[in-house]
């Protein structure tokens, strides 16, 4: 029992010092699994910098083969008004592996990968199935797949069953995701199957919010 708690408590203490960096910001990872139940599904995470600094967002699932291979991926990059940032990402290109919490996890070709430099302030985040594009002007106005929720079947013709028919690889895919936010302040997440945090993230998001209390506090 003595060597749990010791343990316990080192892990804590790890995590306090990891959140807030030398300049007084706080940064988390974020590790979020979950499942879409249809082609059209969107998750959309609001995330929020309290300075400026570089981000990347990324899946790991397109070739996480004990997760049942999750579809193809592609994250869309907004402010908090809804309006594009001009930024998304479809494929990695050639795969490769990134940290998260201190965790390697490795991601394919066909999962989305996407660093970006962004100002303090408040973003939007959206992940969707690769085929499943917005109107590039405002969030408000919709997917282009929203009205077909079998859309790799029935529009694009990627295979015969009624979801994640996948345009490569193994098929058919699943719905599982998991995605990876590193370096923000603090998320809340909205959406079709809205995924429940790894532990891990959970608790990052808890000492995140105790420290930017603590600073506003003394800011005051």
């Amino acid at each position: 029992m003595k060597n749990t708690r010791g343990w316990l408590f080192a892990a804590v203490v790890c995590l306090f010092a990891g959140v807030l960096s030398p300049a007084g910001a706080v940064s988390i990872d974020v590790d979020l699994s979950g499942e879409f139940v249809q082609d059209n599904d969107v998750l959309t995470v609001n995330f929020s910098l309290d300075s400026d600094r570089l981000v990347t967002f990324f899946t790991s699932s397109h070739l996480a083969v004990g997760n049942g291979m999750g579809f193809d991926t592609a994250f869309f990059l907004w402010d908090a008004a809804g309006n594009w940032l001009g930024l998304f990402n479809d494929d990695s290109s050639f795969g490769g592996s990134a940290l998260s919490n201190g965790v390697s996890h490795g991601y394919g070709e066909y999962d989305a990968y996407l660093n970006a430099f962004l100002g303090a302030g408040d973003y939007i985040l959206t992940l969707v199935q690769t085929g499943n594009f917005p109107t590039p002007t405002n969030l408000s106005a919709g997917f282009g797949q929203d009205a077909q929720p079998n859309y790799t079947r029935d529009v694009f013709g990627w295979g015969a069953n009624d979801y994640f028919n996948g345009a490569v690889g193994v098929d058919p895919r699943t719905g599982h995701y998991d995605l990876h936010l590193v370096g923000v302040t603090d998320y809340s997440v909205e959406g079709a199957s809205v995924p429940i945090p790894e532990p891990t993230s959970m608790m990052l998001m808890l000492l995140g919010g105790s420290l930017l209390a603590v600073r506003r506090r003394y800011t005051n």
